[in-house]
């Protein structure tokens, strides 16, 4: 049985793998006409990554059984021209579309984030609101009537033909009409609010007004995206607030415990239903950069514990960008929002010599002479001291001592390599705990366990059968 689901799971990746290709060259990312013979160093570095991550993908599909659940879907041929490049941005943007809709110009989801900052306070007061779906009703009904003898690229109409054809060769094409677009005509519309459909349409240039509906349509999408990123920004302080926390109490912070934390917060701020924003990789590596999160990912360091202001705490409407509209060529200006100061990381050996100065001189002698006698333009705090003195104590900061642990670890693997010896897993795993002992490391929660195994060969490129480990060069 476990032969014929992995058969179908090979079926399922090649034609996953297939599809992915066309998307690439669809969308000019892959030149098919460029020989391959002459291949660079960095393409084979490269090359190698895109490897393991599709080994990566292939193995999460049988573990997850996903041939099973692909099976019970309809598999009708696909469109290659309607399908955005990013299914990261399918899932979080959950809006229900109508049977025609006009697509978000987004190629990625960095993207698609960077166009929030662009989202205006749009919310349209009710009168206006009203007028459109009033307006709107009438043109339902005429739609309903005319959609029983027309086909579906044309089942939204308006009162205006003349736009009809050329409209029909843009959406048949893919074209995209972007978020910025959007909230440029939304503001016209606000200036305007008894304009109709057709006088909005000349006055933006947008062809792609189609009728009130479509304007409706456009004001509840910018409605949700604001929303949507507000609750993303709401998710992700609270979960950097938890990882602050965890390494104040130096628990071990990594990736699989802000996922946990990320699930955990959805739930305790009682975020809405509505908003699918799943803790996926994609998620997971925008959130460390933004939040200033580096290292092994099972010991993650935290280079700036003061990202988050005081006044983000509410996670408001406050918290996003301000905003400045030119009406007279309606254009939306971002004003930028905040830059940090780069963290420095100072050695574990300067740590150490200003402890040992700090105990030669005394504990009456003042904080500012010790400053001046140490030359540590480091040291500003007497609490950074105390850390400094906390963690000399201990053998050096979480983060170091893991770091010491696998670069020992790597030299072992190096050497039996260099003697033709086998690597394996377990020998990997032994001596991880030989190194905390070796060390002396008593007081770090460190396990050598499957899962740091598993992270550990990821970062020093060591694949292969867990019987016979091979180390890239």
């Amino acid at each position: 049985m476990a032969d014929i689901n992995n058969e179908e799971c090979k079926k399922q990746f090649t034609n996953a793998f297939n599809f992915c290709w066309k998307l690439l060259k669809v969308n000019n990312y892959y030149l098919s006409e460029i020989c391959c013979d002459d291949t660079s160093k960095q393409s084979t570095i490269y090359g190698q990554k895109m490897y393991n991550k599709l080994l990566e993908i292939f193995e999460d599909m049988l573990k997850n059984n996903d041939v099973t659940q692909l099976n019970d879907i309809n598999n009708d041929p696909v469109d290659i021209e309607f399908i955005t490049v990013d299914e990261d941005y399918d899932k979080l943007n959950n809006i229900d579309e109508p049977a025609v809709d006009i697509f978000d110009d987004v190629d990625d989801l960095s993207k698609y984030e960077k166009q929030a900052e662009e989202i205006e306070d749009v919310p349209l007061n009710k009168r206006l609101i009203g007028k459109l779906k009033s307006a709107t009703s009438t043109d339902s009904t005429c739609d309903q009537m005319d959609n029983k003898n027309s086909s579906i690229n044309n089942s939204v109409d308006d009162d205006d033909d003349d736009d009809d054809e050329d409209y029909s060769l843009v959406e048949k094409s893919g074209a995209l009409v972007p978020l910025s677009e959007k909230i440029r005509v939304i503001n016209t519309l606000k200036n305007n609010p008894d304009w109709t459909a057709e006088m909005i349409r000349e006055h933006t240039g947008c062809k792609y007004i189609r009728s009130r509906k479509t304007l409706l349509h456009w004001i509840q999408q910018v409605e949700n995206k604001k929303s949507l990123f507000q609750a993303n920004k709401k998710i992700n302080d609270w979960v950097f607030r938890k990882c602050v926390e965890y390494k104040n109490k130096d628990i071990i912070l990594n990736n699989y415990s802000i996922i946990n934390l990320r699930n955990e917060a959805k739930e305790v701020l009682n975020i809405d239903d509505k908003f699918k924003l799943p803790a996926a990789s994609t998620w997971l590596t925008r959130f460390k950069k933004e939040y200033n999160i580096i290292g092994d990912a099972s010991n993650l360091i935290l280079l700036d514990m003061n990202v988050i202001s005081s006044s983000s705490s509410t996670a408001s409407l406050s918290s996003s960008p301000d905003i400045s509209i030119d009406k007279s060529i309606n254009k939306v200006n971002v004003i930028p929002i905040r830059l940090r100061a780069k963290k420095i990381c100072v050695p574990l050996d300067e740590k150490t010599r200003v402890v040992k100065l700090a105990k030669q001189i005394g504990p009456n002698c003042s904080f500012k002479t010790l400053q001046e006698k140490s030359g540590c333009k480091y040291l500003k705090t007497r609490q950074q001291l105390a850390e400094w003195q906390e963690q000399v104590d201990k053998g050096g900061p979480c983060d170091y001592q893991f770091n010491k642990i696998s670069n020992w670890v790597y030299s072992k693997c190096l050497e039996e390599k260099k003697n033709n010896r086998i690597i394996t897993n377990s020998l990997i795993c032994c001596w991880g705990i030989e190194a905390k002992e070796k060390f002396m490391f008593t007081s770090l929660k460190f396990q050598a366990t499957k899962a740091w195994v598993t992270l550990f060969k990821r970062k020093y490129k060591i694949y292969g059968d867990p019987n016979d480990l091979k180390i890239s060069n």
